[in-house]
């Protein structure tokens, strides 16, 4: 006769439990004593989320960042030159060398619906050598985050890279929609990072 070893089995608790058991029992605790939890960077509900990419627009899979995805619209191009990037958050520099441009728009899917995540977006003038060659506008879920933006002004030069950073809500479908909309030549991103 064979045992099933598997039926008498005790079940441990799964770590997850562990770790959250903390920030609940600090939440339990606030609610008891009336306390205000909302400047202590504990809350009752969630305000970060799960998902998001990191996306080389125009470009192939080049870890972390993903090829060229989630996107409608707009053409890419490859300078296959040099950029001497300038970032609080970098990326890999060859990233900076491809881009998409026109005008287009990314819907990043698969985000947490109400929650907040931080939207980076990276740019390095790779055609124009002069202020004023270039100049677009960038929304994020319909909000006007850039305005009359010249990468070219922006970073100083020709081949420099530079990073926006905003925060943004993903909506009831759990998206970020990042639009670049041309004002003069075309609109253009060398990299986009939707993360919690």
């Amino acid at each position: 006769m064979k045992i099933d070893r598997h039926a008498t089995r005790t079940r441990r608790p799964r770590l997850v439990a562990l770790v959250a058991l903390p920030v609940t029992l600090a939440i339990v605790i606030a609610i008891m004593f009336g306390l205000n939890t909302a400047n202590a960077g504990v809350s009752a509900t969630a305000d970060t989320g799960s998902g998001g990419v990191q996306i080389n627009s125009g470009g192939g899979d080049l870890s972390p960042l993903v090829a060229d995805t989630d996107f409608t619209g707009g053409a890419t191009a490859d300078c296959r030159c040099s950029v001497s990037p300038h970032s609080a958050n970098a990326i890999q520099q060859y990233a900076y060398t491809t881009n998409r441009y026109g005008d287009f728009h990314y819907t990043v899917p698969g985000l947490t619906p109400g929650a907040a995540y931080a939207v980076r977006l990276y740019f390095a003038e790779t055609y124009w050598t002069q202020v004023g060659q270039r100049i677009f506008n960038v929304s994020i879920n319909g909000a006007t985050v850039l305005s009359d933006f010249d990468i070219v002004a922006q970073a100083g030069s020709w081949g420099a890279g530079i990073e926006r950073d905003f925060t943004a809500v993903a909506d009831g479908a759990g998206q970020v929609v990042v639009m670049f909309t041309t004002v003069k030549d075309n609109a253009q991103v060398n990299a986009i990072v939707v993360i919690s």
